[in-house]
């Protein structure tokens, strides 16, 4: 028995060295895989990246926006672990990238408006690639805090800066869409500011860099405070075009501006280190932190000077990304309240009464007219049916493609809880999926009183699942009417090519914003400065002209107008 229990000894050890040895095996052909992979790795070293860059499509933005992102996501590549050579590679596709994402956000702030999905692959076009990079940003900053190789301290700040950069472009991106940045989010990067601030390279360049950056002049505090500013435009009431301009010229105003240790005499924001939000103003309360102090008056000089540059009449051909004069200056008034001196500072123009209602709200111009017309004697059942077929004739005419499913759906609405309210207009927070996708966007919302007509100046994404948005209203005494572009008796012919359209008239009344003229609403291609329709009230038919615009948005205008002679019927 003791011969049998040796040999199953000798068995059992020789089958553990033969495991052994093809584990050791497995273990060795791994390691060839994985030094094959390396050897075609982009991210291997400088080398290896510069060939990859050069194999590029040229003129093709989108296959290298989805090359390059390909690439970033799978940082380091095939190695497991990240170091110098890693750090300059990426930096180097970085700065090879930047003049993409320069193009791919100016394409964005110009053409948002145009549809959804354009506006979705646009803005998914640069914000993947700015995740993307923060990521691997963030995994090289996490290796070389580890290491403390010679090579590591001289890459180190140049990745701080570019870590900064994205962090700020996140924060841009979250504008475009009305979004703020969360607690942690301000967590984070007020702490990447004091990791490169306590190792006293919060103001190092990338002048250094052989790497052809854009901006080799920017130092992490120079994007830190870039960010900080332009994160004071967190409101909501400022477009995608608006924001990037402003994101622009701050790029400019920014290089003499430092943050200064306590007490910061002479300056008028702070921002709290140890804190979850943004610049403060020297006249709020505070309490412990760790603080340093900011002086915007460089900023507001060149806010003044700007404004007093500006011509006095529209110049008619504007250089991309350029806003048009008049805009540009009530833009600059709104940042000289923002980031000038305390005085300037903007207090709510009404005061706000709390209020917790559910109210039906109907968005887009022609949604609205439609459910603004409904009968109120009508069942909700009639209603719904009403809002497929009472329409019949007339849509028929102005739209004959129109899904009637689509139509009573959009008519119909949704629910939205009115959150505040105050003598010109109200707070009110919408489900995500039914909100409005831009500032301007005109409103119908019912409440105990009847239609309302609203437009939309703010909005505001706290929340996953909601939307806030503030609204003015402008109307609560209006009817329906029907309009067609007017057509000379000798143009008879072009009759049967100019559909009807939907408009909404607003008396002159005490509860309308324009109280003391009548006005009419409706889509802008139809409302022409100096130009006339027929206006059917259902009782009479009327020639009018348009006088005066008094507000102009991305598919609606509102006009005042002369009633030129009666038509007959």
């Amino acid at each position: 028995m003791r011969v049998d229990a040796d040999r199953r000894d000798d068995n059992r050890r020789q089958l553990d060295a033969a495991r052994s040895a093809l584990m050791a095996k497995r273990g060795i052909r791994d390691r060839l895989m994985a030094w094959r992979r390396s050897l075609s790795d982009p991210l291997r070293n400088a080398p290896a990246v510069t060939r990859w860059m050069a194999a590029l499509p040229a003129g093709d933005a989108l296959q290298l926006q989805r090359e390059a992102l390909e690439l970033v996501s799978s940082f380091p590549g095939g190695r497991r672990s990240i170091g110098p050579s890693q750090a300059d590679a990426l930096l180097r596709i970085d700065a090879r990238v930047e003049s993409l994402i320069t193009q791919l956000t100016a394409q964005y702030s110009a053409h948002y408006q145009r549809s959804t999905s354009v506006e979705t692959r646009l803005w998914h076009g640069v914000f993947d690639l700015v995740k993307a990079f923060m990521a691997a940003y963030q995994a090289t900053l996490k290796a070389g805090h580890l290491g403390e190789q010679r090579r590591w301290k001289a890459v180190m700040p140049k990745v701080l800066v570019r870590l900064a950069h994205y962090k700020g472009l996140d924060g841009k991106f979250r504008l475009f869409r009305y979004g703020q940045w969360i607690p942690a989010q301000w967590r984070d990067f007020h702490e990447l500011y004091e990791f490169a601030r306590m190792r006293g390279w919060q103001r190092e360049t990338l002048a250094s860099s052989t790497d052809a950056f854009e901006r080799t002049g920017a130092s992490l505090e120079n994007e830190y405070i870039q960010s900080l500013l332009l994160m004071r435009l967190d409101s909501g009431s400022f477009t995608p075009d608006q924001v990037q301009w402003v994101s622009r010229i701050l790029e400019q105003w920014v290089a003499p501006l430092t943050l200064v240790p306590p007490p910061g005499t002479g300056t008028n924001f702070y921002v709290d280190l140890s804190g979850t939000q943004g610049l403060k103003r020297t006249d709020k309360p505070r309490a412990g932190g760790r603080l340093l102090f900011l002086d915007t008056g460089p900023v507001y000089a060149r806010i003044v000077e700007r404004m007093r540059l500006l011509p006095e009449q529209e110049d008619a051909a504007l250089t991309p990304g350029e806003l048009p004069a008049r805009e540009q200056k009530l833009l600059l008034m709104r940042l000289a309240a923002l980031l000038g001196p305390d005085a300037l500072a903007f207090s709510p123009r009404a005061p706000r009464k709390a209020a917790d209602a559910q109210v039906r709200v109907v968005v887009g111009l022609q949604a609205l007219t439609r459910a603004v017309a409904e009968v109120g004697r009508m069942s909700a059942d009639a209603k719904t049916t009403g809002a497929r077929h009472s329409f019949d004739e007339v849509t028929q005419m102005v739209n004959p493609t129109a899904n009637p499913d689509s139509v009573a759906r959009r008519v119909r609405g949704s629910q939205w809880k009115i959150a505040d309210l105050s003598e010109s207009g109200c707070r009110l927070v919408a489900p995500s999926g039914d909100a409005p996708t831009m500032l301007g966007e005109m409103i119908a919302f019912r409440d105990e009183e009847g239609w309302s007509l609203a437009v939309v100046r703010r909005m505001q994404r706290q929340q996953v699942d909601e939307v806030i948005c503030g609204v003015e209203i402008v109307a609560r005494r209006m009817v329906r009417v029907l309009l067609r572009s007017w057509i000379a008796p000798l143009e008879s012919g072009r009759a049967a090519m100019d559909r009807p359209f939907f408009g909404l008239y607003l008396p002159a009344h005490a509860d309308n914003r324009q109280s003391s003229q009548r006005s009419l609403i409706g889509p802008d291609v139809r409302f022409l400065p100096g130009g006339m329709v027929e206006l059917d009230t259902g009782n009479a038919r009327y020639l009018i002209r348009f006088t005066q615009t008094i507000e102009r948005q991305a598919g609606w205008a509102w006009s005042s107008f002369n009633a030129v002679r009666k038509l007959s019927a």
